[in-house]
């Protein structure tokens, strides 16, 4: 909806005044460029005119009067003034500025909690160089341009504020002791290097793309705030005061908690557990106040998480796509340029000197004689058969498309190898052999199958020792040891002891006495090398605006000293070689251990894992909390921080609260879906350019489905006056269709109603009323096989109704005649509900939706084997570096790497990341992963050198996991179901491909047999009982409709009758208007046939005959265009004599009156 043509005119008409503006702007700037070297020039000419006269006075010659000294004064600053405008507009003094923006961006980004003193010095010292340095600037730049041209720009605006109030802000620290950390401002200079983005296109379109969405963004912001309010009074009208049992910090006791509250529950964060806490306040769930409260947090949910936030998304594809396509315009009109500017230059460039030149050549290049170029290009296409016609009537071999290779560089590779070297030719050969990137790749995937089999835990495991020294090919392979095949057939018995075990008495678990042979295997073992693969890595062009915004946030909140996170207590050993933790420890109280002897303990505050400790910390909680993971805990922490080494005070710093609103808003909210955008809005451009060129995708996937489309049979018995025909025309008839529908919903009802601890007698009657309708469907199901026959499983929908007939009447007689069974077979009475399904197909726009749904799972396999490959990889990593971390919870204070989460075999490890890919707790995953992560000391892969195996090298793999997953590769799901959902935002009177199923449809009522052939005196009516854009509707006047039929122009066979292909193709060409705007038919043809060759090389000749008449050899050749014709010609006879004869008759009237 935000894609509409009128918004997008009345956006570019914005655009068109904006660039005026910025040609105007540019054009003023080079005006004033050129004032001021005028200026700088006549400074230059009155200096040395000023000199002249000078050593004039001292000769004592006088020829002018002198100057005074107010006005020498004023000379002499007017040049001053000219070379230091000159100076500070240099590329020189910008890229300085630039640099040291950025050196001192980086001086912000070193500090970090307990730094050494003599890092705060530094830091001090550059703070204040940095400061004095672009007071400095601020000053001579204010000095040489003047107050009016300094203030023209935003840029030195802002920069003088951030100048002033750092100065305000260095006085306060340095006399008072009072830091309003104003110096996060100083990294919002960054944002001068945004001066340079006319140089850099993809980025311009960014920024313009955000600066357009500002308005929306606003309003929507508005809405947003005002959607949080009325939730929030609404919620404390309910639950305020009533969460006290269970003191959450989720609560609606207040107004700015209830906003808090609500704003967690639209970003999704823990918001069931906020609602089970609201249930339970109100009476559980079995209560219908408890039940009835929970459609507030569902509404709260759908409203805001599913429509509001996805406004966002909507908002940033909409000006994202509209800076594309002025883009586009832009190019163009450039192009334009370009031409026009040729033009002028052919026209009025010298003359061109014709007259003819010998060419004299030396050698003859054997290459280069005539017939010796082979007639295919080099990139390996088919070539013409026109091209060098004699020699390939010699070779029609030259024909077939070739391999591309490469020839031989003249320069030297690794400055030794010259191009006749033997060895560089032998490789060359290898490397340019037809199937030698077919070999690569298969090694690469074998070496890769290698590395998920493998068995990281054990290193003599039997995987790992047939990886290594193979099957049984060549010496020395795993099964020509006699131990090792021992050894395997022991494995296999314990898998066969296993497997019958759990069905054969014990007496037949010979496989399991076998076992003990095992122990032979350690009498052979050997040593062994393990190969070592390494994974390419996956790189993509990485969005700076994103990153940047989290940096500039990392750093604020460093700046604002947002480091309290301190959580708990713990006891400090007094042998702690720490002497700051030692003292700091004294200052924090005891901890009495024992009451009956006070034993005491130095206790000491602990950081929350997740603080603000340094830049780097401070980057990964914002980076958390962007992907929506663990923000609200964040910012509870944020709010209860106290001072350095004091615990945590509930609600200390409410404040805390608006800087995590704030960044979830701009950059959960808006960036993200800003990325999000660019990657659909990426995806829709390639998918479009390879669509074609001729022709666009959506008339191209149009043509595709008439050409592949069957006609639908409906099995219609042959004896009309059978009474199985009676029983086919009462299925198929539309009564009993409602009839069967509302059945469907009161069994589904009837299954709704149910529910646990109901009584007994209630019990009874569902079960009675369960049974009815399990007959009622078989009722159905006996009359629909006598009508069909056979024929009933030839639709895929009857053998799903017979499936679930069946699963009733299975589940009827066990409870029947088993009654004592454990069986649950309410699972099949479960599967009644999937008939719901059957509705889609009696509502046009629902089939129109399933149609495109499935549709979109055409290109989904593409996706998830990118998805695979990631995960692949990822997998692999995470089986080499944490394969070997205790599974033992009770090490781990995350509780998160234990038997069923963990990096141990490659299927455990997909199973990881796929939680991680989800957003689910990924958080504490890593930080498990991380320093301080106990090894598995029981694992023979242990090599005892250290008992932690974590490092930190887990926030490299996780955060770049979520990255290319969870903003890149997921979201191409995202992009793929829009663009086959793109028609909704498109014009609906425009026919595509989801409106065609409805042509099988309406045939199958006048062919029901699908013999692809019906009257052609039947076609008019098929038109018109089909809607628009496919059809013409039922109110359409005959002589429109013969027009579109002439149009048409099928062929018409000798019995009378049209083709099911030929009409259905017809239909969408002229409904698309491909090819039909010329009145000559036969040209239309002729023009059509080419294009469909070059757009569908592989379309046969008897489909393209099918499709588009022949040319008829005679005048007695008939085709629908003539037989409509003529109905037209004598629709347009008749109401040609019918307003004949009315003229006639007013005309014999008047005559009469006029007699009269």
């Amino acid at each position: 909806e935000f894609s509409k043509e009128n918004e997008r005119v009345a956006n570019r008409d914005e655009f068109l005044r904006q660039r005026a503006e910025l040609a105007a702007e540019r054009a003023a700037e080079k005006y004033e460029g050129w004032v001021d070297e005028g200026e700088l020039a006549a400074a230059k000419e009155l200096e040395e005119s000023l000199k002249i006269q000078e050593q004039i006075e001292d000769q004592g010659e006088v020829i002018v009067p002198p100057l005074t000294g107010l006005q020498q004064f004023l000379l002499r600053n007017a040049v001053v003034r000219a070379k230091l405008k000159a100076f500070m507009l240099s590329n020189f003094m910008y890229w300085l500025v630039i640099g040291l923006v950025f050196l001192n961006s980086v001086s912000g980004m070193m500090q970090y909690y307990q730094q050494s003193q003599w890092i705060s010095d530094v830091i001090s010292i550059t703070d204040n160089f940095f400061l004095a340095f672009f007071f400095l600037e601020m000053c001579l730049k204010f000095y040489a341009l003047g107050p009016i041209e300094y203030f023209q720009s935003k840029f030195n605006f802002f920069d003088c504020v951030v100048v002033f109030a750092s100065i305000i802000n260095w006085l306060l620290s340095r006399f008072l002791n009072i830091n309003l950390g104003v110096s996060v401002l100083r990294q919002l200079r960054l944002m001068r290097l945004f001066k340079f983005t006319s140089h850099w296109s993809s980025l311009k379109i960014l920024i313009a793309s955000i600066l357009a969405s500002m308005t929306s963004i606003m309003s929507l912001v508005v809405l947003l705030l005002l959607f949080l309010m009325i939730f929030g009074l609404l919620g404390m009208q309910l639950f305020g005061g009533q969460l006290y049992g269970t003191n959450p910090r989720s609560n609606f006791d207040d107004f700015f908690n209830a906003v808090l509250t609500v704003f967690q529950i639209v970003t999704g964060e823990d918001w069931n557990n906020t609602m089970y806490e609201g249930i339970n306040a109100m009476g559980g769930a079995l209560n219908a106040v408890g039940l009835a409260v929970s459609l507030y947090y569902i509404l709260c949910t759908s409203l805001g998480n599913f429509v509001l936030l996805n406004v966002f998304l909507a908002i940033a594809v909409d000006n994202i796509s509209l800076t594309a396509d002025e883009k586009e315009q832009v190019e163009e009109e450039n192009g334009a340029r370009e031409e026009h500017l040729k033009e002028i230059h052919e026209k009025y460039s010298s003359s061109i000197n014709e007259e003819e030149e010998e060419v004299e050549i030396d050698e003859i290049n054997e290459e280069n004689i005539v017939g010796e170029f082979d007639s295919y290009p080099s990139n390996g296409t088919v070539a013409k058969p026109g091209d060098n016609f004699l020699e390939n009537l010699k070779n029609p071999a030259r024909m077939l498309p070739q391999p591309f290779k490469p020839k031989i560089l003249d320069q030297r590779t690794l400055f030794f190898l010259e191009p006749t070297n033997i060895i560089r030719r032998i490789v060359h050969e290898i490397i340019s052999y037809a199937y030698f990137d077919n070999i690569i790749l298969a090694l690469i995937l074998i070496s890769s199958a290698l590395l998920a089999c493998e068995d990281v835990t054990d290193p003599d495991a039997l995987v790992n020792i047939i990886i290594n020294f193979g099957g049984f090919l060549h010496p020395g392979s795993f099964f020509r040891d006699a131990w090792n095949c021992v050894d395997m057939f022991v494995v296999t018995c314990s898998i066969m002891s296993i497997i019958l075990s759990q069905n054969l008495p014990r007496s037949y678990n010979i496989f399991g006495i076998l076992q003990c042979l095992f122990v032979l295997f350690w009498a052979s073992t050997k040593s062994w090398l393990m190969l070592l693969k390494y994974v390419k890595e996956l790189t993509v062009k990485p969005i700076f605006d994103t990153r940047w915004e989290c940096r500039i946030q990392s750093v604020k909140a460093v700046r604002f000293q947002i480091v309290e996170f301190y959580n708990a207590l713990i006891e400090v050993s007094e042998t702690s070689e720490n002497p700051q933790i030692k003292s700091e420890a004294k200052s924090l109280g005891k901890l009495m251990r024992d009451y009956k002897f006070l034993v005491e303990n130095n206790r000491e505050w602990l950081l929350y894992t997740f603080n603000f400790e340094d830049t780097v910390s401070a980057f990964i909680t914002l980076f958390t909390s962007s992907t929506g993971d663990g923000w609200y805990i964040h910012m509870q922490h944020g709010i209860d921080s106290t001072e350095e080494h004091h615990g945590p005070i509930r609600n200390n710093k409410i404040w805390v609260s608006i800087y995590f609103l704030m960044f979830v808003v701009i950059f959960s909210f808006f960036f993200i879906n800003v990325f999000v955008g660019m990657i659909i809005l990426t995806f829709q451009e390639l998918a479009a350019a390879e669509s074609g060129l001729e022709l666009d995708r959506n008339t191209k996937n149009s043509l595709i489905f008439a050409m592949t489309a069957k006609p639908m049979e409906r099995f219609m018995p042959e004896d009309i006056k059978s009474l199985k025909y009676t029983a086919w025309s009462l299925i198929e008839s539309q009564p009993w269709e409602t009839l069967i529908t509302s059945l469907i919903i009161m069994n589904i009802i009837t299954m709704v109603i149910e529910y646990e601890g109901e009584p007994q007698s209630f019990n009874d009657f569902m079960a009675s009323v369960s049974t009815i309708f399990s007959f009622v469907f078989v009722f159905e199901f006996a009359i629909k096989f006598f009508a069909l026959g056979f024929n009933y499983f030839k639709d895929f929908w009857n053998v799903f109704d017979m499936f679930i007939v069946f699963g009733g009447l299975l589940d009827f007689c066990i409870k029947k005649f088993f009654p004592e069974s454990n069986f649950p077979t309410s699972i099949f009475r479960l599967f009644r509900a999937l008939r719901l399904v059957k509705l889609l197909r009696r509502s046009r726009s629902l089939r129109i939706l399933l149609w495109t749904f499935l549709k979109s799972f055409q290109a989904l396999p593409y996706v998830g084997m990118l998805i695979f490959l990631l995960f692949f990889v990822y997998a692999i990593i995470g089986m080499q570096v944490f394969s070997q971390i205790s599974i033992d919870s009770s090490v781990d204070p995350w509780a998160q790497i234990n038997e069923d989460n963990n990096f141990r075999s490659y299927f455990s490890s997909t199973q990881v990341l796929f939680r991680i890919a989800t957003g689910e707790n990924w958080p504490n995953i890593m930080k498990a992963c991380s320093t301080g992560a106990k090894c598995d000391l029981n694992m023979k892969s242990y090599d005892g050198s250290s008992d932690q195996c974590g490092t930190p090298l887990a926030y490299i793999y996780f955060i770049s996991f979520i990255f290319f997953c969870t903003f890149l590769m997921l979201n191409l799901f995202i992009a793929v179901i829009m663009d086959n959902f793109s028609f909704l935002t498109e014009d609906s009177s425009i026919l595509g491909p989801h409106h065609l199923d409805e042509v099988v449809t309406v045939w199958s009522d006048f062919d029901p047999r699908a013999t692809g052939r019906i009257k052609h005196t039947e076609v008019c009516e098929l038109l018109r009982q089909m809607a628009p854009p496919v059809g013409l509707g039922r109110k359409c006047p005959k002589i429109l409709a013969y027009k579109r039929l002439v149009k048409m122009n099928m062929t018409l066979y000798k019995d009378g009758s049209v083709d099911f292909t030929g009409l259905f193709f017809a239909l969408v060409r002229t409904g698309l208007q491909v090819y039909t705007e010329n009145a000559n038919l036969k040209s239309n043809e002729l023009a059509f046939r080419k294009m469909l060759k070059r757009e569908f090389p592989n379309i046969s000749k008897r489909t393209t005959d099918l499709i588009i008449p022949r040319t008829p050899k005679d005048s007695t050749h008939m085709t629908i265009g003539k037989v409509y014709s003529a109905k037209l010609i004598w629709e347009n006879y008749k109401n040609m004599r019918k307003n004949n004869q009315r003229r006639k008759s007013i005309y014999i009237t008047e005559a009469i009156s006029s007699d009269t």
